[in-house]
């Protein structure tokens, strides 16, 4: 007598809800990384004057020599003030926090060439945990924002014992 073979049948799984759910995953992350995206404000102005694209600057962040940053803040009567501060919870996040408190703020972040690469990644980390403030990088500094950094720099010398805030007028 010859023993008979069991045949076993296959069990099929249903892999329809499991497409579902993964479609559902992918939807999720994809909303979650456009939410936790950087504001970062692509300003340009062209040669010739005419701005393509031009949103109002709140200030400018300097990035200077010894960590320091020159915060660059445009008042509403087209006047500014500038002042330099530094990256500890009483300089830069205070600064930070003052800054959120305003209509639509808009940062520009300049290096100068005696600042390093830790201080703009100080910064834009700031800028992040801050979360309320949009921000744009820049490559170099205008003629007149060098004379403004030098003319700091003399006051600063002839006065060092002085709190230095400079009020000048705004030269957008």
């Amino acid at each position: 007598m010859r023993a008979a073979r069991q045949r076993y049948k296959l069990h099929q799984v249903d892999m329809a809800p499991f497409v579902s759910v993964a479609m559902l995953l992918i939807t999720f992350f994809i909303w979650m990384k456009q939410l936790e995206r950087h504001k970062v404000v692509s300003v340009y102005r062209s040669p010739i004057g005419k701005a393509e694209y031009y949103l109002p600057l709140t200030g400018i962040l300097f990035l200077l020599e010894n960590n320091r940053i020159g915060y660059l803040l445009y008042g509403a009567d087209s006047a500014a003030s500038y002042v330099e501060i530094d990256y500890s919870t009483n300089g830069l996040q205070r600064t930070l926090r003052r800054t959120a408190l305003l209509t639509n703020p808009i940062l520009a972040i300049k290096p100068t060439s005696q600042s390093i690469i830790k201080n703009l990644v100080d910064v834009i980390d700031a800028l992040a945990v801050n979360g309320q403030i949009d921000y744009m990088l820049a490559d170099q500094l205008s003629g007149e924002e060098q004379d403004l950094l030098t003319t700091y720099r003399q006051y600063q010398q002839r006065y060092p014992q002085r709190p230095v805030v400079m009020k000048i007028s705004d030269h957008r």
